[in-house]
């Protein structure tokens, strides 16, 4: 325990004789403790022999207080890597320190057969540990001038006389081949534990990213410049539902939607050419095959769009290496849902502006159907108060128009009326038995009189049995009127409006024909929504707030039948109405609508609201 304290101390002091700009940096921090810590150890050591030769020495000479003192230097070059944090310029200081040392002590021991030139051969060796081929450039050149100068001051005799005897000579040669030779020993296990530090803090980094990249909801993915895949996260089977293994190669590209495809690949060259984020959005085969051959084949070509998802990738350039071997990074996000959300957005302002335009149409109607009428009904009725009215001829006439027009004005808010309690829930219909065929003959004998007026007849054929059926009498008589007077306004004089019925799969369908105008093939889908007419030119001529197939729509709902429009232009219009024989009868029917009165106690027909 005690060692292991000392240890921790030992390195948070340490620790603090590296520069604060490389504590993060894992390598740098190791490059730069190495050699902050062994040239204090150094210039510490010297220090500490200094006194031992003082009082060992027979006599104190200059040469060995310069060489002492010159060992001491390291010193001053750690404080000076501590405070700049600048490794090259403190390892280039330290070549030179070193080079310059082995030649003065050279000189002083012999010139070239001295053993401090073995030392020469440390000076590059150390310089190796600054990871800069300049530092070792400059080093070997240091250690190639000091032999140059050596080999210049012995061809001239300015040699000065060894202060080592020749007895002793070969005994320091040994020590100081041995002390380089130790030196350097020391520096490649440096070296080594560098490596090794580098190669587990590698390890470290590329674990912690490759957790990472396993752990993200999105789907990481590394690509060459060809783009094809070299490595995809974990990710993939939650995006694709497929294995990381299968997306190697072009297996990505061949997921992609052929419509996108183009946009993908593009990203991907987008991504070389810039140092930015690209991003693009592309849909996706979420599909176990790779290829187009395999069973996915009909998705993966776009035939069936209900396997692709919707996905948003990301892809940056990694930083470092040259063109030829770099890679991209792209972290893809399946974005199905926010597409759909965006999509039902765009639906509900597409709906909100049709109903605007809806409000716009009505509005521009109900003016007309409304101020036509009123006009008649004032006007006529000013002529009937005035003194010269005229004959009773002419009184009875204009009573006569008013009523008229009373009557079209009643039926426009009778309309109004069923349309907003239909679309507001609160529209009842009471069930009961009766002939469908009754029903027929009276709206027949109602609209003799409008038929005469435009010129157009109306026929019936009908089975010459019971049309019996369970149902509201006033909600059938008002979709038959509503047809029937739709027919005659479209219809030309002299055409034929045919009403049929006959009984069909366990109900009844009633068919209205005419031989008018017709309706265009892009109106007919429109029809039966609120306020919608058929506008071809000539059915904007007549009257109408195109109501009344919304409420044969909503009244034939009510009864859990069906709708149906046949039409072409100028050939006519057939429209079908399909009731079944039986209501629902009891509080099932009511209970659905929720906020309808219940029917009473014995009270035959059962009342039902639409949901």
């Amino acid at each position: 325990m005690a060692i292991n304290n000392w240890r921790r101390r030992w390195s948070g002091l340490t620790d603090r004789l590296v520069h604060p700009s490389v504590r993060r940096d894992t390598h740098d921090f190791t490059r730069h403790h190495a050699f902050v810590t062994s040239h204090l150890a150094g210039g510490l050591l010297a220090l500490a022999v200094l006194p031992v030769f003082a009082l060992a020495a027979d006599r104190i000479e200059v040469f060995h207080l310069v060489a002492l003192g010159w060992l001491v230097l390291p010193v001053a070059i750690a404080a000076f890597a501590r405070q700049t944090g600048r490794l090259a310029a403190a390892h280039l200081l330290s070549s030179a320190n070193l080079a310059a040392l082995a030649g003065y002590v050279a000189l002083y021991t012999g010139g070239l057969q001295s053993f401090a030139l073995a030392w020469l051969v440390v000076v590059p060796a150390e310089a190796a540990l600054s990871g800069t081929r300049r530092v070792i450039a400059a080093a070997f050149l240091a250690s190639c001038a000091v032999v140059l100068a050596l080999v210049i001051v012995t061809n001239a005799g300015m040699v000065p006389e060894s202060r080592i005897s020749p007895a002793s000579a070969a005994a320091f040669l040994a020590f100081g081949t041995l002390s380089a030779i130790a030196y350097v020993g020391g520096i490649a296990l440096g070296v080594h534990r560098f490596h090794l530090r580098s190669e587990q803090s590698l390890r470290n980094s590329e674990r912690r990213y490759r957790l990472l990249a396993e752990n993200a909801t999105d789907m990481i993915t590394r690509h060459d410049r060809d783009g094809e895949i070299t490595f995809a996260s974990g990710a993939v089977g939650a995006v694709l539902g497929c294995a990381p293994g299968h997306l190697r190669g072009n297996a990505l590209l061949e997921r992609v939607h052929r419509d996108d495809r183009a946009a993908y690949l593009g990203a991907l060259a987008a991504a070389l050419e810039t140092t930015g984020e690209t991003s693009v959005e592309f849909r996706i085969a979420r599909m176990g095959a790779r290829t187009e051959e395999g069973p996915a084949a009909d998705a993966i070509q776009g035939r069936d769009d209900g396997k692709y998802s919707w996905v948003e990738m990301r892809s940056r350039l990694m930083a470092g290496g040259d063109y030829a071997h770099c890679q991209i990074v792209a972290v893809t996000r399946d974005i199905s849902e926010r597409v759909a959300r965006q999509g039902e957005l765009k639906a509900a302002l597409d709906a909100a502006q049709a109903a605007n335009r809806a409000k716009t149409s009505f509005l521009a109607n109900m003016s007309h159907e409304l101020r036509t009428p009123l006009n008649a009904i004032i006007g006529f009725s000013e002529i009937l108060q005035a003194d010269d009215a005229g004959p009773e001829s002419d009184k009875r006439e204009y009573a006569g128009l008013i009523h008229q027009s009373g009557t079209h004005l009643l039926q426009v808010v009778n309309d109004l009326l069923d349309m907003s309690k239909i679309e507001a829930g609160r529209m009842e219909i009471r069930p009961v038995r009766f002939d469908l065929r009754d029903v027929v003959e009276s709206c027949i004998q109602l609209m003799s009189a409008a038929a005469g007026s435009a010129g157009v007849a109306v026929t019936k054929a009908m089975p010459a049995q019971a049309l019996e059926l369970d149902a509201d009498e006033r909600a059938c008589k008002q979709i038959l009127l509503n047809l029937v007077s739709n027919a005659i306004k479209f219809s030309s004089p002299g055409g034929t409006v045919e009403i049929s019925a006959s009984p069909v799969n366990a109900g009844i369908r009633l068919r209205v024909r005419d031989e008018g105008v017709g309706i265009r093939p892009d109106v007919l889908p429109k029809l039966g929504k609120p306020f919608v007419q058929g506008d071809t030119a000539y059915s904007r001529q007549h009257e109408g707030t195109g109501l009344g197939l919304s409420v044969v729509k909503g009244l034939v709902d009510l009864h859990q039948g069906t709708f149906e429009i046949e039409s072409q232009p100028g050939r006519g219009t057939c429209v079908q109405v399909w009731l079944p024989l039986e209501q629902g009868r009891g509080g099932e029917q009511c209970s659905r609508a929720g906020d309808g009165p219940q029917s009473e106690p014995g009270e035959r027909p059962a009342r039902r609201r639409i949901a």
